[in-house]
């Protein structure tokens, strides 16, 4: 005769399932001043200037015809260059939390002195190319 025994059935393996951390919803501010995008649109931000400052010397120069719509076209570059800038620096200064402390606080400061030396520049006249 043969003894059944004391014979117990493994117990169930249970099935590995993956765990994926949680990614976290990207903010709007994420996608402009995120790891390596700030400077991407900081170099927008400065072709812009000089696009606007190439058609304002055009004018000047007499190379090309002076009309009040490529004058026009300057300022408009030349003024959203400034304030894509002044914006990106304020911007990425108060929000990434991976760039060291010294250099946020210069990225505000910096913003905070271009924008003053524009204010003062326009309300001088100089930035108004007449």
């Amino acid at each position: 005769m043969t003894q059944q025994g004391n014979y117990q059935q493994p117990a169930p393996v249970p099935q590995h399932q993956p765990v994926y951390p949680q990614q976290a919803k990207p903010e709007i501010s994420d996608m402009i001043v995120g790891k390596g995008k700030l400077d991407l649109f900081l170099m927008g931000g400065g072709l812009l200037i000089l696009l606007g400052l190439l058609f304002l010397d055009l004018l000047r120069s007499g190379a090309v015809d002076p009309s009040e719509t490529l004058s026009f076209l300057g300022l408009v570059l030349f003024h959203t260059g400034i304030i894509a800038l002044i914006s990106l620096l304020l911007v990425a200064g108060i929000v990434r939390d991976d760039i060291p402390e010294n250099t946020r606080t210069m990225m505000i400061r910096a913003s905070g002195l271009i924008a003053a030396a524009f204010i003062f520049a326009t309300a001088l006249g100089f930035l108004g190319f007449n």
